[in-house]
This record gives C-alpha cells, sequence and structure tokens, in this order.
C-alpha cells in the first residue's frame, strides 16, 4: 500500500524561507556587530542597540525577501516576519534563561515597525524573486 504525504502549502514554504534567511541575516550582523565593539573597545552598555539592530535588520531583509516574493500585502507581510523573528528571539532567551524582560517591547517595535518597511519595499519593488 502507497502512503502519499502532502507537500505543504507553497506560502508556507515562503514564509520559512523568508524567516530562517532573516534569522540567518540577524545571526551574522550580531557577529559582525559583536567584532566591531571588541576592535573599538565599546562599553558593555552599547550591547542592546547592537542587538536591536541586528534584530531590525534582520526583520527588514525577511519582509523585503517576502514581499518581493508574494507581491502584495507589504504591511502584513512585515508584520508577521517580524512577529516571528521576535518570537524566536524570545523563545530562545526563555530557553537559555536570558528573558529578564527588559527592552523586549522595545525589540518588538523594532521587529514590527522594520518588517512593515521592508515588505512595503519589498511590494513596490520592481523586480521578482
Amino acid at each position: 500500500m502507497k502512503v502519499s504525504v502532502k507537500k505543504p502549502p507553497k506560502w508556507l514554504a515562503q514564509y520559512a524561507t523568508a524567516v530562517i534567511f532573516g534569522a540567518l541575516v540577524s545571526i551574522a550582523a550580531l557577529f559582525l556587530l559583536s567584532a566591531v565593539m571588541f576592535l573599538l573597545q565599546l562599553p558593555s552598555s552599547v550591547a542592546p542597540v547592537l542587538a536591536l539592530a541586528a534584530m531590525g535588520l534582520g526583520a527588514f531583509i525577511s519582509a523585503l525577501l517576502l514581499g518581493k516574493k508574494r507581491r502584495r500585502g507589504g504591511l502584513s507581510l512585515g508584520l508577521k516576519c517580524g512577529g516571528i523573528l521576535w518570537l524566536f528571539c524570545l523563545i530562545g532567551a526563555l530557553i537559555s534563561g536570558g528573558a529578564d524582560g527588559s527592552q523586549w517591547v522595545a525589540k518588538l517595535l523594532v521587529a514590527l515597525i522594520t518588517g512593515m518597511a521592508g515588505g512595503v519595499m519589498g511590494v513596490n519593488s520592481r523586480e521578482k524573486l
């Protein structure tokens, strides 16, 4: 007897690809910014601001790619991408014990706003992926 396996919906694969790529961009930005912080001997009080910037960049790129692919609904795509990335960060912080409650609202706002900007730019860009 043959068992047929259904393929996941096309939209799910698009979201997953965009969010994973955005997360990888955030991780790469964190590595780069931590190296800059080390080389310039910046105080540790700068680290949360740089982490916000890395999260914002990841949300922006994620929503930009998904907006280019889907070509409609840029604001909602950006909200979803930013929210999913923020949720991944929150879950990671809860698992590692690093969620002390500080700056989570700011991180959510940065992820949502930059995600919406990326989604709108992706939808309105001329070239399609």
